[in-house]
């Protein structure tokens, strides 16, 4: 025995192994400190182990050396829970051709079976994504998808279909690259225990998807639904998937955006079936029309006003507003869609309503606050106006462009 390895089994006879796990949990992402730590001694090795391997980040450059590891030791997928994939290719040198195949289709594909404890799977940056890389990854309860593009619909259920566990999609930036094509072959949901699903700025065929999801609503438990930024024309779809999924639904997060805000219709999205409603969420449409419609201002509370009048749920404790100071949402607070929501909060309709959430970007925040306060007062009277700054809010995705 080396005099390093004598030490270490000197002190971990002195000290109880739960103070030695806490100590070795203070060197998380300190992948030096961790190696040279399960060197010293084999009972610091599990430990070590589980701050190293706990989440794991693959990309084109180490992804070999990571399918090596788990052959040569077959203990380190027991630790890994979370899988982040960067999926951007090797750069292509001129002349050449890029592969047909890409290297998660070749690599990632074989790893599934490997990896029976990931809970948490995450792909980033990913030109062409198919089912066939997620096969073998059944444990998986929620799926992260970054800046990803997408064959078609039918492609993007076909991976959703692979992870029968599934409870939670997040979906940032996810498109089609082939947006014309309209058929499903997929028939029925194999993930049904779908709790959550977020869409932010994606493009889609929603009308499509969310039919066919209102098809499977009976067999999916989905409770949080968030979506931004959808345009007036899409609105049908995700009405006919939240009434469809009525049973079920708690939580809203939605924003929208229009080239003519003054010409949406009342009553254009009813959410008088959602008995089980607790939170809506209502995401700065400033903020994206800035990005979709330059020029575009302010935030649509005819629309959100008529959207509120519809809610029925004796359940609602919380409704919030993202408030982007930086474009038109501070001029809306001045019109008289917003004295009628006012009005409305004040109603016996929304009598059990515990708070009224403003989350404010940073810009004009103080006037903004100033007004929300002069307007709401009776709200403000009664504790129940609260305001967050927007890199405060607890839940970041829901209705925030990230």
């Amino acid at each position: 025995m080396s005099e390093t390895e004598a030490s270490a089994s000197r002190s971990h006879a002195l000290l109880p192994m739960e103070l030695i796990d806490d100590v070795i949990d203070f060197l998380h992402g300190d992948y030096d400190s961790l190696k040279n730590c399960a060197m010293s001694c084999k009972e610091f090795l599990p430990r070590c182990r589980f701050n190293r391997f706990q989440s794991v980040t693959l990309d084109v450059q180490n992804i070999t050396r990571f399918a090596t590891l788990l052959q040569t030791s077959n203990d380190v997928a027991f630790y890994v829970h979370e899988l982040v994939v960067i999926a951007k290719e090797r750069p292509i040198p001129p002349g050449s051709i890029r592969p047909c195949i890409s290297w998660l289709e070749v690599h990632l594909s074989k790893l599934g079976e490997k990896l029976p404890y990931v809970h948490k799977l995450e792909i980033r940056d990913s030109d062409a994504l198919r089912e066939v890389v997620f096969r073998g990854f059944s444990s998986v309860t929620t799926l992260i998808l970054k800046r990803c593009i997408v064959s078609n619909v039918d492609h993007y259920i076909r991976i959703l279909n692979c992870f029968p566990s599934l409870q939670l999609v997040f979906n940032l930036r996810v498109n089609m690259k082939y947006p014309n094509k309209t058929d499903i072959v997929s028939n029925k949901a194999t993930f049904l225990s779908l709790t959550s699903m977020e869409f932010i700025q994606c493009s889609f065929l929603f009308g499509l998807l969310f039919d066919w999801l209102s098809c499977q609503s009976s067999r999916l438990p989905v409770e949080e639904f968030s979506f931004g930024p959808v345009e007036r024309a899409e609105l049908a779809g995700v009405g006919r998937f939240l009434s469809a999924s009525a049973k079920t639904m708690k939580n809203i997060s939605i924003s929208v955006v229009d080239e003519d805000p003054p010409d949406i219709p009342e009553k254009s999205f009813d959410l008088s079936s959602l008995t089980n409603l607790e939170t809506i969420v209502f995401g700065s449409t400033s903020t994206y029309g800035r990005v979709l419609f330059p020029g575009y201002g302010a935030m649509l509370y005819p629309w959100i006003l008529s959207t509120l009048e519809t809610i029925t749920s004796t359940k609602l404790s919380s409704i919030a507003f993202v408030v982007d100071g930086r474009v038109g949402d501070l001029d809306a607070l001045d019109t008289p869609a917003f004295d009628n929501i006012v009005l409305l909060l004040n109603t016996s309709q929304f009598k059990n309503l515990r708070e009224v959430i403003f989350v404010v970007f940073p810009i004009r925040r103080d006037q903004i606050i100033s007004v929300l306060k002069n307007k709401l007062i009776k709200l403000y009277s009664q504790e129940k106006l609260r305001f967050m700054l927007s890199s405060d809010w607890e839940d970041t995705r829901m209705g925030l462009p990230l």
